[in-house]
């Protein structure tokens, strides 16, 4: 018995991970990043915005999957620590240290709070 082709189309998953840019603390050159899979992208620049602290993909929790359903690319300012945090969604490698913060929208609400941003971006 032949399976429709559309049936198969319906048992795709319908998440799918993003490849990210992973970048070391204090990254001196983009050669030195690597790619990480993850839920959504981020990049912390420091409060200058000349250069990047660190970069990497983050699994979310089930509870905030919902925040990301759709694109997004935003940034919060957190001035208490000398540094922005950026977050990206929808596009591979959207945190990529070369990308024009000009193309993130800027947001006063905390982005990523609870999640470790460091190399590698683990809970």
């Amino acid at each position: 018995m032949e399976v429709p082709l559309l049936l198969l189309v319906f048992l795709l998953p319908l998440s799918s991970t993003l490849k990210c840019t992973q970048c070391p603390h204090a990254v001196s050159s983009p050669s030195s990043c690597s790619h990480c899979e993850g839920d959504v992208c981020f990049i912390v620049v420091n409060a200058f915005f000349n250069g990047t602290l660190s970069a990497g993909c983050i699994h979310l929790r089930e509870k905030d999957k919902a925040q990301f359903a759709q694109r997004r690319r935003d940034c919060n300012r957190e001035v208490e620590n000398k540094r922005t945090v950026c977050v990206c969604s929808g596009e591979d490698d959207c945190n990529d240290p070369r990308t024009p913060l000009a193309q993130f929208d800027f947001i006063s609400d905390r982005i990523l709070s609870g999640y470790e941003l460091e190399f590698g971006g683990t809970a």
